[in-house]
């Protein structure tokens, strides 16, 4: 599937879906191929509908959980951290299931999302809240 994030095409390579206690989500991972990069395209049905790009750091951290985080002169507010299952749709090979442990905090549009997959490492992502006119689907 060909997705167009504010005009520039990008390629859904794999889907995650997730259910926490109060809320489900899924999670695109998009590919251009052009400039070798991959995003992270976060749609949230429950509580609310929100649209959220995130791109991965290279670095690995675990988060702090204190009530405020200070990150590139900003400082961001915990908003959420939680539980989650989770199943991947693969676009070749079998999906997988397992358990996503999340702290997420918020500044205005921007987002900084912790996550840890199973037992693995912490990962961190910074995103940016957008519109779903920034959208296009193929």
């Amino acid at each position: 599937m060909l997705l167009h994030l504010r005009g520039e095409p990008l390629v859904v390579e794999r889907t995650l879906q997730f259910k926490g206690v109060a809320q489900e989500w899924t999670e695109h991972r998009l590919a251009d191929d052009r400039h070798g990069r991959s995003l992270w395209f976060e749609v949230q049905l429950e509580p609310d509908y929100v649209l959220t790009v995130y791109e991965r750091l290279p670095e690995r951290e675990e988060p702090t959980r204190a009530p405020e985080l200070a990150r590139d002169g900003r400082v961001y507010e915990l908003t959420d951290s939680g539980f989650a299952s989770y199943r991947s749709v693969e676009r070749a090979g079998p999906g997988k299931r397992g358990r996503l442990e999340y702290v997420e905090y918020e500044s205005g549009p921007e987002r900084i999302a912790y996550e840890r997959f199973d037992v693995g490492p912490w990962e961190v992502s910074v995103g940016r809240v957008i519109e779903p006119t920034d959208v296009q689907l193929d």
